[in-house]
């Protein structure tokens, strides 16, 4: 995922002109200090300057300016007030680099900011040194308003994306991970660009883990079909074992990434053949044909409906036999036979039986492969909107069951 610099600047142009509207007042404030005094000789070209500058006469105020300037033992207050009307010329102008030097000089002299200013005048250089593209300065003053403000996530994530343009991919990964972990905490939802931009750190320090990672913290908070689809094919592509394939292709056609031909293929063959589901078989190649996917191309053509046909007399046939499974699974006392029914009703999309069905079997126990049980039984509750029974039957599943992946992705899936 390519993560351009203008996208990252979005969402910071705000902060830098909300200076120029919160000048005036800081103005007006610090000119009530009784303390303080101004001599005349100062004074008088600052006002000057000062109105000037409110009518947009910016030429005329920094004549002005240079007047005071020019006054010979100027006291370290008179230069602050001096500065002060510069800042609100450059604010005004949008001349951001004069405006953050100015800046700089007022924090050597806090005793004459208003204590509120004195203390966000790192965050608010740092984001004009963002807007000016002048990284090392801003990641500088970032990092010195994050020592006494540390859960800001606004500026724990503009941190990272100031080291992923510095192509610091280590200091990136770092910083996002604490925006987003901060956000977390206080019930927050991580920014989307936050994980765009954890997820391209990750890729440049090739820390695949850190990949996945991201991917799933997008599907968790920001879904969308192509973070799935990324993801899901990251996760499953070296798989080896049928019975977990299975399971992630069932996945993929529930978020709609279910693309390829092939993909439908495997997945009908393995729900008919191996796993015993016509009714989801001839679904799945149902849905490939009506989108398209399967019977456009004219040598696969006659295999793909030859699929089709069998699926669907397979269904058929094993949909009447489900009558006669009931009775037994009732009068069994291990649970192996409901959980058999319960299959039988999902493969058809009861999932009201389904649930009953795997729900009673697992009771009774004795369940050859409950792994698999308690995931479908958790689909199945996802399905009929039990987002939290679902939740519930995931989590039952040990984590070092083969399904684990599967599971944390159906856990993913039960938010969204």
């Amino acid at each position: 995922m390519k993560v351009r610099a203008c996208a990252l600047l979005l969402g910071f142009h705000l902060a830098v002109g909300l200076v120029v509207a919160s000048f005036a007042p800081a103005v007006a404030a610090a000119e009530k200090k009784d303390q303080q005094k101004v001599s005349e000789k100062v004074g008088k070209p600052l006002a000057a300057a000062l109105e000037a500058a409110k009518s947009k006469q910016f030429d005329v105020a920094m004549s002005k300016i240079k007047d005071a300037e020019a006054v010979e033992k100027k006291t370290p207050f008179e230069q602050f007030k001096i500065n002060e009307i510069l800042a609100f010329i450059y604010a005004n102008q949008k001349k951001y680099l004069d405006l953050a030097a100015i800046y700089e000089k007022n924090l050597d002299t806090p005793q004459f900011l208003p204590p509120e200013q004195a203390d966000t005048l790192p965050k608010t250089i740092a984001q004009i040194y963002y807007q000016a593209q002048q990284y090392p300065k801003s990641i500088e003053y970032n990092k010195r308003w994050l020592k006494s403000h540390p859960n800001d996530t606004e500026m724990l994530g503009l941190l990272g994306q100031t080291y992923y343009l510095v192509k610091d991919m280590k200091q990136c990964k770092d910083a996002m991970g604490s925006a987003v972990s901060t956000a977390e905490k206080a019930g927050e939802e991580p920014k989307e660009v936050w994980l765009q931009v954890a997820q391209a750190c990750a890729v440049g320090l090739g820390d695949e883990d850190a990949i996945t990672s991201a991917y799933e913290k997008l599907i968790r908070y920001h879904p969308k079909a192509d973070y799935w689809d990324r993801y899901l094919k990251r996760v499953s592509r070296n798989e080896r074992s049928d019975a977990v394939m299975f399971q992630w292709f069932r996945l993929m056609n529930d978020v709609g990434v279910l693309k390829e031909a092939p993909e439908y293929v495997e997945y009908a063959q393995l729900a008919l053949v191996t796993f015993a589901m016509p009714g989801e078989a001839a679904r799945v190649v149902e849905k490939g044909f009506s989108t398209g996917t399967l019977g456009s191309i004219e040598k696969d053509k006659a295999r793909q409906q030859n699929l089709l046909e069998k699926a669907e007399a397979a269904a058929k046939k094993d949909k009447a036999t489900i009558p006669q499974l009931i009775p037994e699974a009732e009068k069994a006392t291990n649970g192996g036979a409901d959980v058999g029914l319960g299959l039988a009703y999902f493969s058809f999309e009861q999932y009201d039986q389904a649930i009953q069905s795997l729900e009673r079997g697992l009771k009774k126990g004795g369940v050859k492969d409950e792994a698999t049980a308690r995931l479908t039984l958790g689909i199945a509750q996802f399905k009929k909107g039990q987002r939290d029974q679902a939740r519930a039957s995931f989590h039952a599943i040990p984590k070092n069951s083969p399904l684990a992946p599967v599971v944390a992705a159906w856990i993913l899936r039960s938010y969204n």
